[in-house]
C-alpha cells in the first residue's frame, strides 16, 4: 500500500502508543511512559493528518470507546494508573471520560479508580458491554493477591456494571462468579449479554442471570458441576523487605488460621525465596 500521508511523532521520546480508536474523520490516540498523553488527530485531509489536541494525564489507556451523552461527543477509556512515589511501585484499574466536544482542547469529565484489580477489558475488546440507552458499562473484573496478604475476603471475579454520567462514574453493582480459591482447570472468558433487561454474564466458570435494573440474581449455573476442583493455598502471603546490601528479603508466610496471633513465620534467604504457588507448612 502507498503511504498517502503521516502525522508528525506523536507524544515524547521513549513513549510507546497504546492505543488508537478512529471515529469519522478523528482519531483518538494514546502513548505512554509514565503519564498517558490523550491526543486528537484530524484526519479529515488524509494527505495532512494533523494532531490538534493533546492532554496529559497519569497511567495509560489500552482501549477507547467514542459514546455520546445528552448529545455530546465523549471517548470512555479503560486502563491503568502505577504509582511510582514509594519504594513500592502499586497500580489502579482506571475509567476516564473524556470530554471531546472541543477537539483543539479535551478535558477528563469524570474517572473511577480501583485499587488491586484488573479488568481483562484492557486488552480484550470482546468483554467489554455498553449500552448506550441506559449508559451503563458492564466489565469484568478481577482481584485477589496483593502485598499485604489480602486474598480471600477480598478475592472477586465477576463483573461491574457502572453508570457513566457527565462528572461521574459510578459502580452500581457487582456480579460475584467467584470468591473462593477452587476451581477446575480449564476457564471461559469474561463475556456479557443483554436480553429483555437481563445480563447474562459468563465468566471462569460460571453462568450467571442478573437482572439490570435491581442487580439481582435470577439463576447461576456452575460449568465445574461433577469435576474436580483445585484449590490454592489457604495462606495469607505477606512480603516484607528488608534490604541487607540489596542481598536478601523477609518473607512471612502465614497460615489464616495463625493470622490473628501470627504464630507460623518462616524467614527465608533471596536465593530460597518460594513462589505464591508452592505449599508451605
Amino acid at each position: 500500500m502507498d503511504v498517502v500521508g503521516e502525522t508528525e511523532h506523536l507524544g515524547k521520546d521513549g513513549e510507546s502508543i497504546y492505543a488508537v480508536r478512529f471515529f469519522e474523520d478523528i482519531a483518538y490516540v494514546v502513548t505512554y511512559q509514565q503519564v498517558e498523553p490523550f491526543i486528537i488527530v484530524d484526519m479529515s485531509d488524509l494527505t495532512d493528518p494533523k494532531a490538534v489536541g493533546e492532554l496529559e494525564v497519569p497511567g495509560f489507556s489500552t482501549y477507547l470507546h467514542p459514546i455520546e451523552i445528552d448529545g455530546n461527543p465523549y471517548v470512555l477509556s479503560i486502563g491503568e494508573e502505577w504509582n511510582f512515589t514509594s519504594w513500592w511501585s502499586s497500580s489502579s484499574s482506571k475509567l476516564t471520560l473524556f470530554d471531546v466536544s472541543n477537539p483543539s482542547a479535551p478535558l477528563i469529565a469524570a474517572e473511577f479508580h480501583e485499587s488491586n484489580t484488573y479488568t481483562q477489558a484492557m486488552y480484550d475488546f470482546q468483554a467489554i458491554r455498553w449500552l448506550p440507552e441506559s449508559k451503563l458499562l458492564i466489565l469484568p473484573k478481577s482481584n485477589g493477591y496483593n502485598y499485604y496478604g489480602n486474598h480471600g475476603a477480598d478475592s472477586f471475579q465477576g463483573f461491574v456494571v457502572y453508570e457513566i454520567g457527565v462528572n461521574e462514574v459510578k459502580p452500581l453493582y457487582n456480579l460475584t462468579h467467584n470468591d473462593t480459591n477452587c476451581w477446575y482447570e480449564a476457564s471461559i472468558a469474561g463475556r456479557s449479554f443483554v436480553f429483555d433487561s437481563n445480563i447474562t454474564t459468563i465468566f471462569g466458570h460460571t453462568v450467571i442471570s442478573t437482572d439490570l435494573k435491581s442487580g439481582e440474581k435470577s439463576w447461576e449455573f456452575d460449568l465445574d458441576n461433577g469435576l474436580n476442583y483445585t484449590c490454592s493455598y489457604d495462606y495469607s502471603y505477606n512480603y516484607r523487605y528488608n534490604y541487607n546490601y540489596g542481598n536478601e528479603y523477609e518473607y512471612d508466610h502465614i497460615h489464616e488460621e495463625d493470622a490473628l496471633d501470627s504464630a507460623n513465620v518462616n524467614i527465608y534467604n533471596y536465593d530460597d525465596a518460594i513462589s505464591p504457588s508452592d505449599d508451605v507448612n
